[in-house]
């Protein structure tokens, strides 16, 4: 199944609308290193794009298992395996539940894979891991 983001308006239509190179048939890759080789230029094409937020609500990755490109990501079986510099987490869905593991770098990466928004202790230990790189 091929799954695109629709435009947010009829005066602006995505680069990724019916491009079957955003979401290959399953034929054309076996595994995860074969669809990001098969993905990654076109993942540059979301980078201007305004309409990433909308693209992974309407998708919806990780429950359809997605694999291919949405919202300035890779997904691979509907987790997130590359992402454009520019992303922000902010226009990925909300985590359901905080987890135990939140404030730490495992709850981080959780989030990541997981394509959804930092929580607060999450976010708080990334951006106090960031500054402590800067500084260094």
């Amino acid at each position: 199944m091929v799954y695109v983001a629709l435009p947010a308006t009829e005066s602006f239509i995505p680069r990724c609308f019916g491009d079957p190179a955003f979401s290959p048939k399953e034929d054309d890759y076996s595994n995860r290193a074969e669809l990001l080789e098969h993905c990654l230029s076109a993942l540059a094409e979301c980078g201007p794009c305004p309409v990433r937020a909308h693209c992974i609500y309407q998708v919806r990755p990780r429950p359809s298992k997605f694999d291919g490109v949405c919202g300035g990501r890779i997904w691979y079986l509907g987790e997130v395996v590359a992402t454009l510099d520019d992303a922000d987490d902010r226009e990925l869905p909300r985590a359901l539940k905080q987890r135990d593991t939140c404030g730490t770098q495992q709850g981080i990466d959780t989030h990541y894979t997981r394509g959804e928004q930092y929580c607060t202790p999450c976010r708080d230990l990334k951006d106090s891991s960031v500054q402590l790189q800067l500084t260094a």
